[in-house]
């Protein structure tokens, strides 16, 4: 009998690290057959997109969209999706990593946007991290990494997030690959909801102010998608 009751206290936490362990293999699987299909598309890259898509659970909140029945995750999917369909492009590769805790990395410089909208639509990707609070700029730091080799200027960042993150200090400069960053939130800037005991809603002030740090652009993308003047160089004739 207390060898049942032990069992069962283990069952939850090694249900938890079978789904995460599968969750990563799909991930890895996802990324080997991306790299593979951008490999046989050897299109020389001039423009590249890093996509930073937030997967805390604070996310996975309904009050987006029009009425405020979507999902944080899945309003951040269609602001993807919309962008992407904007910079269609041979020439522009797309880099994306998810964060909470920090960033990691999914794929890198691949041309097929049909693999990274997979990535946002229903990936519970934040199962992979230990439960905590959403560091956005640790996070943004470790994305600056990413595309540090990067050629100068060739690069546009999109950060998918409701702010929801702890104080912004420590917070690096963009390198010199970088000619753009656009901060595209999601969620109810005015109405919260309550999660891991606190009122959980778009931080547009938080939002603004990193993106004024970095010299880059803060949208509310909870209503409209990313204006098509932020996505000009994405766009620009080779």
């Amino acid at each position: 009998l207390p060898i049942s009751r032990a069992w069962t206290r283990l069952a939850p936490p090694l249900r938890v690290l079978a789904l995460a362990g599968v969750t990563w293999a799909l991930v890895a699987l996802l990324a080997f057959e991306g790299s593979s299909r951008a490999r046989e598309r050897n299109a020389a890259a001039t423009r590249h997109l890093l996509v930073l898509l937030d997967v805390s659970p604070s996310m996975e909140l309904k009050d987006a969209g029009e009425g405020g029945a979507q999902s944080r995750r899945d309003r951040a999917a269609a602001l993807l999706k919309s962008v992407m369909g904007r910079a269609s492009s041979d020439q522009v590769k797309i880099t994306m990593a998810c964060f909470y805790s920090d960033a990691l990395l999914l794929v890198k410089e691949c041309g097929d946007r049909e693999l990274i909208w997979n990535f946002a639509d229903n990936l519970p990707l934040h199962i992979a991290y230990r439960p905590g609070k959403t560091d956005l700029v640790k996070s943004l730091n470790t994305a600056g990494e990413l595309v540090k080799d990067f050629p100068r200027k060739s690069t546009t960042v999109l950060v998918l997030t409701d702010g929801d993150a702890v104080p912004d200090t420590g917070l690096k400069p963009m390198p010199s690959a970088v000619a753009k960053i656009i901060f595209a939130g999601v969620g109810d800037p005015t109405r919260g909801t309550f999660i891991d005991g606190h009122l959980s809603r778009q931080d547009q002030a938080s939002l603004s102010q990193l993106a004024r740090r970095l010299g880059g652009h803060y949208h509310n993308g909870n209503l409209k998608h990313v204006p098509s003047e932020l996505l000009r160089r994405l766009n620009a004739p080779d």
